[in-house]
């Protein structure tokens, strides 16, 4: 304050205590003149240049708005197919309002899910909820923190973005109906300011909607009939719900009102849902069941939560014995439907797999089809050439003959070399090369009656009887059969065996059965007819059999057992599975 004289200039302020004031030099009132003389040029200026920019523009004004309001429909309509492409959704089919769709659908969500949940990257219960003709108003109840709200918003936003010109995020085959108006009541209003409770809040909302609700109206109810006496809100709530009924809206509603669950039945427009929720695990599936109404599980959440085991008896016992009987059976239901449900995914899991089978069994029968057709070619080509073999032989012999005769040869030497020459040849076609089986190099073994040989395919062992051509007969295991050469292999071990005379003989047949039931048979009764069983099966060739024992006391089975495990024969063995006959049955394997 004392320099003020020595700076001059004006004073703008001073400081609270008076001591310093805030002056403005001359020098810089010059400064600040010229700084605003310079700023009021520039606005002048700028004007000017808009004013030229804007008419030269303004024959363009037209089209420039309406270049700007087709870019705004564009970015929205971008917008909108980005969204819709993100949260996955189909175009739902938009009914007119009061119309009904070909199967007398009101309102068809499939594959339902929350706009705001999806995306946000959540992992989404998708629900599918139908109303036809008759049903009106859903009444969803169920446990706190069981997705109720959730599920009562998503209808809501569902609708309101299909009628936005947005695809929500529903599946194919959706259904939505034209409303005029949305009404909600969802969440708490109260207001200090206005003096307003959160049930008078409520009613508030609740008067407004009851006058407003009529046909093309969606109204959504959260938590009806709380924030008051019990049973006067379960009243209020009843007479609620009916007077949506009468007014031919659509509508969700939620509350934990069990009373308001007995409202739905024959007749009624009110239809009871409920969102599922885990009793093991305390915890909410968010699956929605139309049809069904839910539990609170108050109770046992408390109890899961550590109240005291005194305190939650003395509350069951408080329990409306009514309301207790109807969770008692609500739980038997989700009990079965969820058995159901595993059953009915098992019996897919079979329906797949006995397609599958089918497929295999399909491609093979084909294979062996196309196998059979080439061999019978082979063989059809193979008659052709041994025909025109033996043609040509008689014709040789007969050339043969003529020249012979014509030579001055005795007629009767000419014939018999020439019938001698035709005999050759019938020898020759009826006793065609030997085929080579791919085993043992395709050479046939050197067999004789008295040699102990072993079967390739099983690895018995027998002593040969007789041999015809490349037919053997041969005695293994006291059984008399007939087998070609090339399946059989001298031992290098070889005893003196004299072969049993006689001329019976025993053919194996080709159709050996696939399973062996023994129920009801005694053990050695049974071990009997196992080993005759095991031999006809390795004897065909087969790769499994299936031995029917059941469960009984186990002696059956585990002499069973025993008899496979002792058999060089059987590569392996396994109880049945769940399609086979499970533990009454042995699946075994030959090598």
């Amino acid at each position: 304050r004392e320099g003020k004289g020595r700076v001059g200039g004006y004073i703008h302020d001073e400081s609270s205590s008076g001591a310093t004031l805030f002056v403005e030099p001359p020098s810089a009132i010059e400064l600040m003149n010229e700084i605003r003389s310079l700023e009021r040029e520039e606005v002048r200026e700028t004007q000017r240049v808009l004013r030229e920019l804007s008419d030269a523009c303004r024959p363009l004004g037209l089209a420039l708005r309406e270049s700007v309001e087709a870019l705004g429909e564009l970015d929205s309509r971008r917008a909108r197919a980005l969204a819709a492409q993100a949260w996955d959704g189909a175009r739902p089919e938009v009914m007119p309002p009061g119309e009904l769709g070909d199967d007398g659908a009101v309102l068809d969500i499939r594959r339902g899910r929350h706009p705001l949940l999806v995306a946000a990257g959540a992992e989404v219960v998708a629900f599918d909820l139908a109303l036809y003709e008759g049903e009106r108003v859903v009444l969803v109840s169920g446990p706190n923190t069981g997705g109720k709200t959730v599920f009562l918003k998503a209808v809501g936003l569902l609708s309101a973005l299909a009628q936005s010109g947005v695809i929500p995020p529903v599946g194919p085959g959706s259904r939505l109906p034209v409303f005029r108006r949305f009404y909600a009541d969802v969440g708490d209003e109260q207001s200090l300011a206005q003096s307003l409770s959160t049930f008078s809040a409520h009613l508030r909302n609740l008067r407004e909607i009851l006058d407003g609700a009529g046909p093309g109206v969606l109204v959504l109810i959260d938590e009806l009939g709380t924030g008051t006496d019990p049973k006067e809100g379960e009243a209020l709530s009843r007479a609620v719900l009916e007077t949506l009924e009468d007014s031919g809206c659509v509508g969700v509603v939620t509350s934990h009102l069990g009373g308001l669950r007995r409202l739905a039945g024959t007749g009624s427009a009110l239809v009871n849902a409920s969102l599922q929720f885990d009793a093991d695990q305390l915890a909410p599936s968010y699956r929605f069941t139309k049809g069904r109404p839910g539990r609170s599980y108050g109770l046992a959440i408390a109890r899961g939560l550590g109240f005291p085991g005194d305190v939650m008896d003395r509350a069951e016992a408080y329990r409306d014995e009514t309301e207790a009987r109807l969770d008692d059976v609500l739980q038997s239901l989700e009990s079965k439907e969820e058995e159901v449900a595993r059953l009915a995914e098992e019996l897919g899991n079979e329906r797949a797999r006995v397609m599958q089978l089918t497929a295999e069994v399909e491609g093979r029968a084909a294979t062996l089809d196309e196998a059979e057709k080439k061999h019978d070619a082979r063989m059809e080509a193979k008659a052709r050439r041994m025909l025109l073999d033996a043609r040509k032989t008689v014709e040789d012999a007969i050339e043969r003959l003529e020249k012979e005769v014509a030579s001055g040869a005795a007629l009767d030497d000419a014939a018999r070399e020439a019938r001698r020459a035709v005999e050759g040849a019938v020898r020759r076609l009826e006793s065609p090369p030997r085929r080579s089986s791919g085993r043992s190099g395709g050479k046939t073994p050197q067999l004789a009656p008295g040699l102990r040989v072993r079967l390739r395919e099983s690895g018995s062992t027998g002593v040969v009887m007789d041999v015809e051509g490349d037919r053997v007969g041969l005695e293994v295991g006291g059984l008399r059969m007939q087998l070609p050469a090339v399946d059989l292999e001298p031992l290098e071990d070889q005893t003196p065996a004299q072969p049993r005379r006689g001329s019976s003989r025993w053919s194996v047949q080709a159709d050996a059965a696939t399973e062996l039931d023994l129920r009801g048979q005694r053990v050695d009764e049974a071990q009997g007819a196992l080993l005759r069983a095991l031999d006809e099966a390795v004897l065909v060739d087969l790769r499994e059999l299936k031995i029917i024992h059941g469960k009984g006391t186990g002696a059956l089975k585990a002499r069973v057992t025993q008899v496979l495990e002792d058999d060089p024969r059987v590569s392996g063995h396994r109880p049945g599975g769940p399609g086979e006959g499970g533990h009454g049955v042995t699946v075994v394997r030959f090598r």
